[in-house]
């Protein structure tokens, strides 16, 4: 194979890439899973030097959701609905 054939080859691809990449595609997807964080410190400050540090200890939430959108070169426009929850069992300040 000779170099002008190979890059021949290798125009081509980057150019069917490149037309591909042209076209708008568009996408629909969905997601869930679990929240798994068990605890969080938050800090709290008020101005004036009143800062409180807290704590607050959760349990495991779910999430799910929808996803659709459409692409096109390097540009993607997406609409998403999710929903889920965390479930605070103490918070403290």
């Amino acid at each position: 194979m000779t170099y002008a054939f190979a890059a021949a080859l290798l125009a081509v691809g980057i150019m069917a890439e490149a037309a591909a990449a042209e076209a708008p595609g568009y996408y629909i997807g969905a997601h869930a899973g679990r929240n798994n964080p068990d605890g969080w410190r938050p800090s709290v400050d008020l101005g004036a030097g009143t800062a409180f540090e807290g704590e607050a200890t959760l349990r495991r939430g779910s999430h799910a959701g929808l996803v659709a959108g459409r692409e096109r070169g390097h540009l993607r426009y997406e609409a998403e609905y999710a929903r889920g929850q965390l479930r605070f069992t103490r918070l403290a300040l």
